[in-house]
């Protein structure tokens, strides 16, 4: 048993599951902000990921009932991209924009307000991102060592099944002890992308910029951030690669960050006002 990786693989997934909390926890009350911000963009990536989920199985319904023309097999991956990308943005920056202008009083619409939010946001993905990966996790521990007959005699798993996941889990085992710390990266990257969307969205906010034009741009925005980040997904990359592509929506989160942060403080308007 590689002991190394799975000490690191317990410590990453526990500081990306709860590093985000509580520093969030911790920002809020640096800038004497209320702890509902947080938590208002916990719930905020919770209905957007209802939304996005639901459109995904709607479409595989529809693709199954062949409404819709399947993608050639040389344009699956595109496909798979850009659609993912899309559908993600539509369901989340809508949400966000919601969030922002109805749930924060106008009093405490500021740019660490919308780094607030962001940071719930962001923080309650990586929480998904660790449940998901514990759950991998703890199949590599128990399924450690056992043939796939072994994989379904002992743990249930479906014949038909249990060759893959063998591989899968002896994949897992033969990774080098510092895999874990890249996919922290990859976290930190997703991160630091809502966390500017939020700055961004709410420097908007206060300046009373069109609220149409503010959500068109948030979901071009993060469509763009998120397409290479589906790509990773849905290739098998080198790690020099999986990190370079992860760097595009840290640089528009970073980006927008500095932009939200620039903007200088003005009277608030009201929602959808032209400027």
């Amino acid at each position: 048993m590689n002991q190394a990786l799975a000490a690191t693989y317990i410590a990453t997934l526990i500081v990306i599951g709860l590093g985000s909390v509580a520093f969030g926890i911790f920002y809020a009350k640096k800038h004497t902000l209320p702890l509902r911000t947080l938590w208002l963009g916990f719930f905020t990536y919770i209905i957007a990921e209802v939304l996005r989920i639901g459109a995904q199985t709607g479409l595989k319904y529809a693709f199954a009932q062949e409404w819709l023309e399947q993608p050639a097999r040389d344009n699956v991956t595109t496909f798979a991209v850009v659609v993912g990308a899309w559908v993600a943005a539509l369901a989340q920056e809508p949400v966000r924009h919601r969030a922002l202008t109805d749930y924060i009083p106008p009093e405490e619409r500021t740019i660490s307000s919308g780094i607030l939010q962001g940071l719930g946001h962001g923080g309650m993905q990586l929480l998904f991102f660790a449940l998901l990966a514990g759950g991998l996790v703890k199949l590599a521990f128990d399924g450690y060592g056992l043939s796939s007959e072994e994989l379904v005699s002992q743990l249930g798993i479906a014949p038909s099944d249990s060759n893959a996941i063998a591989i899968k889990i002896d994949v897992w085992w033969n990774q080098p002890w510092w895999s874990p710390l890249l996919e922290l990266l990859q976290q930190f990257c997703m991160l630091v992308l809502h966390v500017g969307l939020s700055a961004w969205m709410m420097s908007r906010i206060i300046h009373g910029k069109h609220w149409v034009a503010t959500i068109v741009a948030a979901i071009v925005l993060h469509a763009i951030a998120e397409a290479p980040v589906v790509y990773v997904a849905e290739s098998a990359l080198d790690q020099s690669t999986n990190i370079g592509l992860h760097l595009v929506p840290l640089a528009i989160g970073a980006a927008l960050l500095w932009v939200g942060r620039r903007a200088k403080a003005a009277p608030v308007r009201a929602t959808g006002e032209e400027e």
